[in-house]
């Protein structure tokens, strides 16, 4: 359970930290009306519907229901628990943590607490090698690579020696198990069965950093041009290469000043852009890209240089990004290098000049592979209309209405197919069959949406009154609903509400975690409500009544399923007791329904 830090510290920080300014370190925000609006972090989609309300600070995602303040936003996107995020805030605002309210303690009760401390410890022990009596050789072929000690402690190099058990030694030396180091990936276990030995030997290692600069997984190279010349830290649960991306804890600021990012592949060639002032440049892993690695860079810009080797390996490499890219509404630009030369080459032979201009002549992907694919087909007519069937597929990938017309048209104007043809093409082939989305406009009055339990939900997050509270726990509405989560919620926020006279419900949304009810209270936050304060009662009196009606509707279910057990068991005195609280039931049912007196 994740620490209760005390509410006047986090009123404090919520006063000092903008919810929007937060958010805009990950998304590209727009003013609409009161609140902001950006295409949502956490699913893929094509029309902005992730709105922030920065005077409630409140996010909600009209599209995939993520919902949350300024806390669990950051707990999301960074995969923090609830402490870590405290503290993170705090140093942004300034606010001083006092020393027993730091959570330390829930830290190290997340379950993946331990795996990153076994990372953590790994790459200092990898560092120290590289700078001990083991590590001469391999130090020495990193200033040779134009590395200083500086920068080798900027980006955490290390040294895995040789040997086979040095790393297994030195973590069990400070009371880890091989367990452990077994499920970070660090070791691997024997062919009999019989222990474990260290995965990386005689290599560079290279630590994988998040954004928050945890070590996640490690890269090793060897020191010649042995094979295989780079391995990697195999998935673990802190660790998916597909989501991951070398060098974008260090890159990240640089690529929202200079509103470009530099894809390389290698590690090397990520370091030495870096050191010749592309500071905006990250690493692959080696992986084939992924929509989640997509969306990464999508978050900080769309200006994306994807770097190849200009071979036929390299162009086809380029080619299988390209429909990862288009689908997460980005076109990329495609950075060819010379033969015989990758980044790391080039920058360090030719200076950063030279790698400036292959960017700055950079052709968008897009084209390029047009271009490409259509001279291929020479005058092969018939290859020809394949290839533009499977040209128009890929330019259908593109969300962006504009942009996909006019390489529509390109496509037709390069073929010399009409635009209607291949438009019909696109049809029949259903590659267009999914509309673009269309979220609900923010503000407008939707509640129509809500059943009994998500009307008081959302009746409590809109108006959290004193009233409001003493009706909910008088009529004892936790007690009578089904989910246990939604109870809780009602119940804290009500109780807390009566003792201090006000609570902000977004603030114990924690309590919800992650359930349908989260998304169902953020979705009310940001919508306005369409019920005045004086109708607030006569509506959550309604929502109880049907709670009430359908309690007995169910009850009355469960007493005909044992009325009839009981009828096939021949037990008499049974159906008669059955009978007479049925009856019961009904009568209390029908009084409930008669009109009042005037």
């Amino acid at each position: 359970m994740a620490r209760n830090f005390p509410q006047d510290l986090i009123e404090e920080i919520k006063a000092r930290v903008s919810i929007r300014d937060v958010v805009a370190d990950y998304v590209r925000l727009s003013k609409s009306g009161a609140n902001w609006k950006a295409l949502c972090p956490f699913h893929k989609e094509k029309t902005p519907s992730f709105m922030v309300h920065e005077a409630k600070g409140f996010f909600h995602c009209f599209g995939c229901g993520e919902s949350g303040n300024i806390f669990t936003f950051l707990m999301k996107m960074e995969n923090l628990n609830f402490p870590e995020a405290v503290e993170r805030l705090a140093r942004r605002a300034g606010v001083e943590l006092p020393k027993e309210d730091r959570g330390q303690k829930s830290v190290e009760q997340d379950e993946n607490f331990l795996l990153y401390r076994v990372n953590e410890l790994a790459q200092k022990f990898y560092q120290s090698e590289l700078f001990g009596s083991a590590g001469k050789k391999a130090l020495e072929y990193l200033k040779q690579r134009g590395l200083s000690l500086q920068d080798i402690e900027r980006f955490g190099l290390g040294y895995a020696p040789p040997g086979w058990d040095n790393l297994i030694q030195h973590l069990e030396g400070r009371g880890l198990s091989r367990q452990l180091a077994l499920e970070a990936g660090l070791v691997v276990p024997r062919d009999d069965g019989n222990g474990v030995y260290d995965r990386f030997r005689d290599r560079v290692i290279f630590p994988i950093r998040d954004l928050v600069g945890r070590v996640r997984g490690f890269g090793a190279r060897v020191l010649d041009d042995s094979i295989p010349k780079y391995i990697n830290s195999p998935e673990t649960p802190i660790y998916k290469k597909g989501e991951m991306l070398y060098g974008l804890e260090l890159a990240k600021d640089s690529i929202r000043k200079k509103e470009r990012v530099i894809i390389v592949e290698g590690y090397f060639d990520r370091i030495s852009l870096d050191l010749f002032g592309f500071k905006e440049a990250v690493a692959s892993l080696g992986t084939a890209f992924t929509e989640a690695q997509a969306r990464i860079v999508g978050r900080y810009t769309r200006n994306v240089f994807l770097v190849f080797d200009a071979d036929e390996a390299g162009r086809k490499a380029s080619f299988r990004a390209l429909p990862v890219f288009l689908s997460a509404g980005i076109l990329p630009y495609l950075v060819l290098m010379p033969d015989g030369f990758d980044p790391d080459d080039l920058v360090r032979k030719q200076g950063a000049f030279a790698f400036e201009g292959l960017i700055e002549n950079a052709p968008r992907l897009l084209d390029y592979y047009l271009e490409s694919q259509l001279a291929e087909t020479g005058s092969d007519l018939v290859k020809k209309g394949e290839k533009v069937r499977e040209l128009s597929g890929t330019i259908a990938l593109i969300p962006m209405g504009v942009e996909r017309e006019l390489y529509l048209k390109k496509l037709a104007e390069l073929s010399g197919v009409s635009m209607s043809r291949i438009l019909r093409t696109i049809l029949r082939d259903r590659v267009l069959a999914s509309p673009a989305e269309k979220p609900e406009e923010p503000g407008k009055i939707s509640f129509n949406w809500l059943g009994s339990e998500e009307l008081i939900l959302s009746c409590l997050v809109n108006h959290p009154t004193k009233e409001l509270a003493h009706l909910i726990l008088d009529q004892k509405i936790p007690d009578q609903l089904p989910d246990s989560t939604l109870s809780q919620y009602l119940r804290v926020v009500s109780e807390e509400i009566l003792q201090k006279g006000k609570a902000e419900p977004a603030d114990y949304f924690q309590i919800l975690n992650n359930s349908k009810w989260e998304s169902i209270a953020g979705r009310a936050l940001i919508e306005k409500s369409p019920f005045q304060e004086e109708q607030i009662f006569r509506v959550l009196n309604d929502a109880i009544a049907e709670l009430n009606k359908r309690r007995e509707e169910e009850m009355e279910q469960e007493l005909t399923r044992r009325l009839n057990t009981a009828k096939k068991e021949g037990n008499d005195q049974l159906v008669m007791e059955l009978l007479a609280e049925k009856n019961r039931l009904i009568q209390r049912r029908r009084k409930a329904t008669l009109p009042h007196a005037g």
